[in-house]
């Protein structure tokens, strides 16, 4: 299922693990920003007991589905419009298996930490013959490709993965920012 959405400020919050996150600072991120859309960008959820109230209230909450979560989503894909530019957000595990998938990273980022979000951002375009700006979770990774016009939108969550880059991504008057956390 795809949604088709306009937003002013879009806050993206990929992979909280809800409750493997800190919701303080969940909610301290969304007090910050301001948006008037959250996106949360898969694996939100794999525990359903009190996400329901957590996600009631962060506000306007769109929820697209990521192969972790125990809750199925608003939708699998997300077409958001700003400032004219076309953002596509989605989770990203529609790419390959994650057993393949991490074998794969893990190989070649004895090579270069970026190598594997810049595939994955290549193969995510190709497979699914994506246009537009994208912006995948899944991985855990931030990373940000001007030139391929995608960005990894990191990972809310404390659970250990290949990449554990906490941040989350905000998209605002048509521009993207990737923000770091502690």
């Amino acid at each position: 299922m795809e949604l088709k959405v306009k937003s002013r400020k879009t806050l993206i919050l990929s992979d909280l693990h809800y409750p493997h996150c800190d919701v303080k600072k969940v909610k301290e991120v969304v007090n910050s920003e301001d948006p008037d859309l959250i996106v949360l960008l898969g694996d939100a959820v794999e525990d359903k007991e009190g996400f329901d109230v957590l996600k009631a209230s962060l506000g306007n909450v769109i929820h697209v589905n990521g192969d972790d979560d125990v809750i199925r989503g608003d939708a699998d894909v997300v077409r958001l419009e700003s400032r004219g530019r076309n953002f596509t957000l989605l989770h990203g595990h529609q790419l390959m298996g994650e057993g393949g998938e991490r074998r794969l990273a893990k190989l070649l980022m004895r090579f270069n930490r970026a190598i594997p979000p810049f595939l994955f951002c290549v193969g995510i375009r190709v497979k699914m013959r994506l246009g537009g700006f994208l912006v995948l979770g899944h991985s855990h990774a931030m990373a940000y490709f001007p030139s391929l016009q995608c960005i990894n939108a990191g990972t809310m969550s404390n659970k250990l993965n290949l990449y554990n880059d906490r941040g989350y991504v905000v998209i605002s008057e048509g521009k993207v920012e990737m923000k770091r956390i502690a």
